[in-house]
């Protein structure tokens, strides 16, 4: 009755992973607004975004290959899924802080992609929900 509930963990994983991979080529190679909505951290700091959404693909990818074997549950995947979420949770705390306190006229990449935008925060938002479940033992 729970499995039907939810998808297989090794899915949410791959969807993760594929998601943040393409943030990584995103920041890396796209042209100027959109390499900056990954990481809503402006023009200066996008591309730099790039390194850690791609230790994010990998850490989701290895997580994926954990729950394929049955090993999520262990304390090393436990680990890392607590620490995914919790970076995401710091991600998405920076953007609701921007969001709130500056004026929307200073992010107009953003504006200017807005369903990117969206995009990113759901992909954030997913990595808190589903990682902080895996990781803090809540599944």
């Amino acid at each position: 009755p729970d499995d039907a509930k939810s998808l297989d963990p090794c899915v949410e994983l791959a969807a993760l992973a594929v998601s943040y991979g393409i943030c990584t080529l995103l920041a890396v190679f796209a042209p100027f607004p959109l390499a900056t909505v990954p990481a809503f951290l402006g023009r200066r700091l996008s591309r730099s975004y790039g390194a850690w959404s791609l230790l994010a693909t990998v850490a989701l990818y290895t997580c994926k290959a954990a729950a394929e074997s049955n090993e999520l549950g262990s304390s090393t995947y436990r680990i890392l899924c607590r620490g995914l979420s919790s970076s995401s949770a710091v991600h998405l705390g920076v953007c609701t802080a921007k969001a709130l306190l500056d004026d929307p006229a200073l992010y107009p990449a953003a504006l200017a992609v807005a369903p990117v935008s969206i995009a990113s925060l759901a992909m954030h938002t997913l990595t808190v929900v589903f990682c902080g479940k895996q990781g803090f033992g809540m599944n």
